[in-house]
């Protein structure tokens, strides 16, 4: 709004307050007024009632003397015992009426003196009463002469004295009241009459200001209107700008990230792979200030969306920390991850916003911490049934910041100061995002920091529970193991036992060499041996490798099994077995590998080391912290065998460079690629030659990539066949994947985008038995399962698969029973399934199909039936519902076949007795 608008609208309201607040003025006299007039009458009201009841109490008072002294000749006369009661009821009832009087007098100090002279009087007449009873009783001539006598007639004439004056007191007041009640009205009456003409006024004045007033404001709100769609217009130019400009900076970005990775991919001289290596990095830092002022920017244009889908929070969790893992390698800095056992794993939401927020605050945690650690903790705050609130903290060891920083540190393009913004980067967007993004979540961010002790970001988010099917639990499999943690870092130890008592072990950690070898030992010598050592490869004194070669040199220590606790990359598995650990683990630990390696430890038989020299059997190497390998080159898929037919890929695109940079991209991943410049060419050789898949980019010469597909799609009609048509864009606004969708095409990639990247999308519209490899693809008839990406048909059984997956350790005591009823219970949930499954199936419910699909797949693979494991795995991943009558007769017949595998095994014991040799 102009300043001239604003400063009209001012003195408009304020004139309109002022007669607002003179109208209330003026009602306000003239309602304080009535209130006084209606408070006056009240009070004459209640000043009449009392003065009324006196005068009532005074006419009682007689009557009741009256009466008295006629029941008292009466008895003189007649000597009856009834009227010397009915002469005690009236003087009990003129005692009471006095009672009464004295409250309705109040404190008026002559009517109280005349009360008290009438009470004497009464107090008097009660002994002259009793003297004429009990003379009347004795002697009733003398009674005759003294009723009436001249001591009753004086008694009479003293009470009738202040009663008179009461009344006369009383009548004046009366009269008092009553004019003042009559004024009262009067001015009440002329108040209202004047009171209705004043309101009258008002309104008519009210009105002709207010329509005045309105006029005015309605020249306003044409103005305010005119500039409402003056900035609309402004924002929709700046939207388009933005949307053209990420397209423009994004197209030149992706030939040059795409062209780097291919340059890494070629043998280069070291000089020459340390620039394209700078080139590589430069412009994926580039491409990180780049999605942070488009977030930015979307965010301040509210056109920021949030997805929502199913995701499991720790993984995601750890997947944001494993990002930063090298840089926090190359520091020599442990990165550690906490996610307490309290805390939902399975959420809805938008997990890759959640993710975006905690890389902001590991990476500058990592960024700015040159000795120490750096931790992710995620605690529970409350939980509804359907809702949670979590916060958030990453704590590091680092620099801190000053308090009188803290407060403005959230904003944008805001420094702590500016020589480290030059030492350490950055643009100063990253924790204004975050927090924007965090309350987008309906929650708050904060920061506890103090100077050369380091700091803690923290936030909260509330997230829905999703309705998920639970992973399944290793508990039970590995309840009651003693396991040993040494590591000399104590977030580390705490973070590994709370992991390992989570899956049910009872848990020990120590901190050196040397105390680890003292609780072996000690278990050993109390019956209770330790099942799993994990050790760190860089202790104090002592490495882990040495420490392993040490407890492995102890027959004792036979059936320990150690995991090693090693940076990357990890050794292979010869190496892992010339160390003599059962599995290697890299830091940071995440969950998951950390129950692979607890499944390779635990659930087959450990080689015992033999003793060597030094010089016959080479020590392998761990690499230190900072050792960080470059990534190895990558080669070429290759060709097909003779006879196969590479899958072909129509690439639609007009800028030269991504023209090469994808293309060789798709050759390197083993497509046959052909290449149109616009829309209307791809239509053309959509029509000679239709291929296996598209990339189509959006923004072409001509016909542009939406109008394209479209024509596409409506051509297949008369095809016959669905063509998946993959969206190449650089525009990364809100909303454009939804478009590319709504235009027909299959997926979405985003420019700049990496081989990684491209293959996962191919793999995804195409299908994994569809992915090119250099071997070729049998056929299969019905009841076998092919081998899937080139790789030799799985046995029905994999034993090594069953002893981990069940945790049966082969020829111990009971294996055999155990076996006999794992796998009954596995037939008979096999065979429940498998009803459901067929009723899913004919009521075409998708979901259901491939959720009962993927439970019955992690009960094959957990129990090692690969085959049926693999058939399950492709029902699951089925695009449609045609290919489902053929899938699910390749899973029965693969079910039978691994049930009578499993009948043979059983017969022959193979599943309960460790290999030969």
């Amino acid at each position: 709004m102009s300043p001239t608008l604003q400063k009209a609208f001012r003195f408009t309201s304020r004139r309109l307050m002022a007669g607002f607040a003179l109208v209330v003025l003026i009602i306000g006299g003239l309602a304080v007024a009535c209130s006084n007039l209606v408070r006056q009458l009240r009070m004459a009201e209640a000043e009449v009632g009392r003065s009324l009841e006196v005068l009532r109490l005074t006419a009682d008072v007689r009557e009741a003397a009256l009466l008295v002294r006629l029941h008292v000749r009466g008895y003189v006369i007649t000597g009856k015992e009834s009227n010397v009661e009915e002469v005690r009821q009236q003087v009990f009832q003129f005692q009471q009426i006095l009672i009464r009087l004295r409250a309705r007098v109040g404190n008026h100090p002559v009517q109280r003196e005349y009360l008290q002279q009438l009470e004497q009087t009464f107090l008097e007449g009660k002994d002259y009463l009793d003297w004429v009873i009990a003379l009347r009783r004795t002697n009733r001539e003398a009674a005759f002469e003294a009723v009436p006598g001249p001591r009753g007639n004086a008694l009479a004439e003293r009470m009738d004295q202040p009663l008179e004056a009461i009344v006369q007191i009383e009548q004046k007041q009366l009269g008092d009241a009553l004019a003042l009640a009559r004024h009262s009205a009067e001015a009440l009456e002329w108040l209202i009459i004047a009171s209705v003409g004043i309101i009258a006024a008002l309104l008519v004045v009210a009105y002709f200001i207010v329509a005045r007033e309105l006029d005015k404001r309605r020249a306003l709100l044409s103005q305010l209107e005119y500039a409402r769609d003056a900035a609309l217009t402004l924002a929709r130019r700046q939207s388009d700008f933005l949307a053209n400009m990420s397209h423009e900076i994004r197209t030149p970005m992706n030939g040059i990230m795409g062209t780097s990775e291919l340059l890494l991919r070629t043998p280069l001289a070291p000089n020459q792979k340390d620039l394209a290596e700078t080139i590589r990095y430069s412009a994926e830092s580039l491409l990180v200030i780049i999605n942070d002022i488009l977030d930015f920017s979307k965010i301040e244009a509210g056109k920021l969306a949030f997805e929502s889908s199913n995701f499991d929070l720790r993984a995601t969790v750890e997947q944001a920390v494993e990002t930063v893992a090298a840089t926090a390698r190359k520091k020599s800095l442990e990165l550690v991850t906490l996610v307490y056992r309290d805390v939902p794993e399975q959420l809805c939401g938008d997990a890759g916003r959640l993710r975006q927020v905690l890389l902001n605050l590991v990476g500058n945690a990592v960024k700015f911490t040159d000795r120490g650690e750096v931790v992710v903790r995620v605690t529970k705050q409350s939980e509804t049934a359907t809702h949670v609130t979590l916060k958030f903290s990453v704590t590091d060891t680092g620099i801190g910041i000053p308090r009188e920083f803290q407060e403005n540190i959230f904003e944008a393009f805001a420094q702590v100061d500016a020589s480290r913004a030059r030492r350490f980067g950055g643009t100063g967007l990253g924790l204004a995002i975050s927090k924007r993004l965090v309350q987008m979540m309906d929650g708050e961010m904060g920061v506890e920091s103090e100077v050369g002790k380091g700091s803690t970001f923290w936030f909260t988010a509330t997230l829905e529970k999703a309705d998920a099917a639970q992973p399944i639990s290793t508990y039970e499999l590995w309840f009651g193991l003693r396991a040993l943690v040494a590591d000399d870092n104590t977030t580390n130890r705490t973070v590994l036992a709370q992991l390992l008592t989570d899956f049910g072990m009872f848990c020990e950690v120590v901190a050196s060499p040397e105390e680890a070898i003292a609780a072996l030992r000690e278990a050993v010598a109390q019956g209770d041996p330790f099942r799993v050592a994990l050790l760190d490869a860089h202790l104090p004194t002592v490495d882990g490798l040495s420490l392993i070669q040490r407890i492995r040199e102890e027959k004792t220590f036979d059936t320990l099994a150690c995991i090693l606790l090693t940076p990357p990359p990890l050794p292979d598995l010869d190496e892992i077995q010339r160390m003599g650990a059962a599995a290697c683990l890299a830091k940071p630990v995440r969950m998951m590998a950390l129950k692979e390696a607890l499944r390779a430890a635990l659930g087959k038989p450990r080689p015992r080391t033999p003793k060597t020299n030094s010089q016959e059997t080479p020590r392998p190497t761990i690499p230190t912290p900072t050792g960080v390998p470059r990534p190895d080159v990558a080669q070429p898929r290759g060709a097909p065998p003779q006879g196969g037919q590479p899958k072909t890929v129509l690439l639609v695109e007009d800028n030269v460079i991504n023209q090469q940079v994808a293309r060789r991209m798709l050759e390197l991943l083993g497509y046959q690629v052909g290449v149109a410049h616009s829309g209307l060419e791809a239509i053309e050789r959509f029509q000679t030659q239709p291929p296996d898949a598209i990339l189509m980019d959006c923004q072409l010469p001509e016909m542009d990539g939406y109008t394209a597909t479209q024509h596409i799609r409506e051509q297949e009609r008369t095809l016959g066949r669905h063509v998946p048509i993959i969206a190449l864009t650089a525009n990364a606004l809100a909303g454009e994947r939804e478009r590319c969708l709504a235009a027909g095409m299959d997926d979405y990639l985003a420019k700049p985008f990496r081989m990684k990247d491209l293959e996962e999308v191919m793999q995804r519209v195409l299908g994994a038995a569809s992915q090119p490899t250099p071997a070729a693809q049998p056929e299969h008839r019905t009841g076998e399962i092919p081998a899937g990406n080139g790789e030799s048909e799985p046995p029905l059984l994999d034993a090594d698969a069953f002893w981990i997956g069940t945790g049966i350790t082969p020829g111990s005591h009971g294996a055999h029973q155990l076996a006999h009823q794992i796998i009954a219970t596995f037939r008979s949930d096999v065979a429940a399934q498998m009803q459901e499954l067929r009723a899913a199936m004919e009521r075409q419910d998708a979901k259901e199909v491939r959720a009962i699909a993927h439970r019955l797949y992690g009960s094959a693979a957990q129990l090692g039936a690969r085959q049926l494991a693999r058939a399950l795995k492709r029902l699951e991943k089925a695009p449609d519902a045609s290919t489902w009558p053929a899938q699910f007769q390749v899973v029965e017949e693969v079910s039978a076949a691994t049930s009578r595998a499993f009948d043979e095994a059983l017969q022959r014991k193979a599943l309960v007795q460790p290999p030969h040799g």
